[in-house]
């Protein structure tokens, strides 16, 4: 067949000693967290040296909540479309995403599910939307060793540019942010130990 394509469903339970105060128990209490997954793609079958599909797009739905302390927790929704075309040239990828977050705040926040501007740290979220765009192309085929140790196959870059709306309470108002980030990825592909 020439497409792969699979369904993957997910779930991750969290238990944390960290404590939060309960006013309908008039104590502090630790939470457990529960996050729901689901996976779908389909990609076009690639050459070895390319670096992404040629074709393909993935999608994820996401749920999480904090089943055992509604009072202070809602819940957060969020979904991730991600698509793969092929670039100018042999073995280019282009890779563009797109992610939406929403979450129903009570007392606390909750962590996002999705991911912020590649160099920022994550800041909670009301509402959160994210497009991402990368574009990655080999540089070189060094086939260079040291020794048996370490054995470099590839060195190839990434260009990538991230932008996110950010929407958060802030001291009695709504505030919205647009992070922006842009930059360049060196990565080596290599091998460990080879005999």
């Amino acid at each position: 067949t020439r497409t792969l394509t699979g369904l993957i469903p997910q779930v991750n339970i969290k238990h944390s000693n960290d404590s939060y105060y309960v006013p309908s128990e008039s104590d502090y209490q630790s939470y457990t967290r529960l996050d729901l997954f689901l996976q779908h793609y389909t990609y076009s079958r690639s050459a070895l040296r390319d670096i992404y599909p040629r074709w393909g797009y993935r999608i994820l739905l996401a749920l999480r909540s904090m089943p055992f302390d509604s009072e202070n927790f809602g819940t957060m929704y969020g979904a991730r479309l991600t698509a793969y075309t092929p670039g100018l040239f042999a073995n280019h990828g282009l890779k563009l995403s797109g992610s939406i977050q929403r979450q129903d705040v009570k007392r606390y926040y909750m962590s996002n599910l999705m991911s912020f501007p590649r160099g920022y740290n994550s800041f909670p979220s009301k509402e959160l939307q994210l497009f991402s765009a990368d574009y990655a192309f080999p540089v070189a085929y060094p086939d260079f060793n040291i020794g048996s140790l370490l054995y470099f196959k590839r060195f190839r870059l990434n260009l990538f540019t991230d932008i996110a709306q950010n929407t958060y309470y802030g001291q009695n108002a709504t505030v919205k942010a647009n992070p922006f980030s842009y930059g360049v990825d060196i990565i080596a592909d290599y091998h460990i130990a080879q005999k």
